[in-house]
């Protein structure tokens, strides 16, 4: 569930079509937001689960269709509702790859916070 989220979340924020958290190929295909997460730590209290998230995006295109301060632009223009839980460093992080070929990456920390209410009772079967 919060993988999803944070897919959806993404691809709301910075317009881009593809987002996965798979490793890119040997191939590097460009206009993808490949998420990578660096580590997750989460504390159930008082019927509430809260966690926090650590990892890294990083897209891959020709110079000249990604702009140096694309995520940054992003990021200002999208509303509170949606980065109220984001906190992103390290912004264009910039690597040539090949020619004119780039990846550009940040890194970020993700807030999440949800209802945690599991069914009380005992197990009774399990069907695979």
């Amino acid at each position: 569930m919060l993988e999803n989220e944070i897919v959806d979340l993404f691809k709301a924020i910075f317009d881009i079509k593809k987002v996965t958290l798979e490793e890119p190929g040997e191939a590097l295909e460009q206009g993808v937001l490949f998420i990578s997460v660096d580590s997750y730590t989460e504390d159930t209290k008082n019927g509430f689960v809260k966690g926090v998230l650590r990892g890294n995006a990083k897209v891959y295109s020709q110079s000249n269709k990604l702009p140096l301060g694309f995520f940054t632009r992003k990021l200002r223009s999208a509303g509170v509702d949606l980065t109220r839980d984001l906190f992103c460093t390290d912004f264009e992080m910039n690597l040539n790859v090949f020619q004119n070929l780039i990846e550009r990456s940040f890194s970020f920390t993700y807030f999440y916070t949800s209802e945690y209410d599991p069914e009380q009772g005992s197990l009774n079967e399990i069907v695979f």
